[in-house]
């Protein structure tokens, strides 16, 4: 097997927040949002090879990472029905965790990031990869780039998300 490139480390080290962030918005289930980021690590490395420069290296793996994710989603959605009992499983185990913590602040973040992680899973997939990319800080026209849509239904797609998030967020 041959060595992973320079690049690819250094992607890897650089963006591995970043990329595990990715998976967890597509996937609650904490071991398989490790086995998704696994996935989605290899699929960089395949596609490092081919990269020429075009786009930034952020936005480059970016793409590729949502791309393996969709292509996860659409494994998963067969599954989906055994999945939401090891989903509620997961989020009662991060629960119970937070709930060791001592301070009330940090159980109530966990609270409203875990909210806002499960309202963002239940988007449909287009309008999940705008706001995930958007939440990671993206620029309009990178967003664009990676999910083929005009920068300008960029705009349109995360002030309607946002709201939506907003509204859902704050009927639960």
């Amino acid at each position: 097997m041959s060595q992973s490139p320079p690049l690819f480390e250094s992607v890897i080290k650089q963006y591995s927040p970043l990329l595990f962030r990715v998976a967890s918005t597509y996937e609650a289930n904490t071991s398989i949002q490790q086995e998704l980021f696994q996935e989605i690590c290899v699929s960089i490395w395949l596609a490092l090879k081919t990269y020429k420069g075009e786009a930034s290296v952020k936005t480059f793996i970016l793409k590729v990472a949502h791309n393996r994710c969709v292509t996860h989603i659409g494994k998963e959605v067969g599954r989906f029905k055994s999945h939401e009992a090891a989903d509620a499983a997961s989020l009662a185990d991060q629960s119970l965790f937070s709930e060791k913590l001592s301070l009330e602040n940090e159980i109530e973040r966990s609270q409203k990031v875990q909210q806002l992680l499960n309202a963002i899973r239940r988007l449909k997939l287009p309008a999940r990869q705008v706001i995930s990319l958007s939440l990671e800080g993206l620029r309009y026209e990178d967003i664009s780039e990676i999910c083929g849509i005009s920068v300008s239904n960029v705009g349109v797609t995360i002030k309607r998300v946002k709201e939506q998030l907003r509204n859902e967020i704050d009927h639960e």
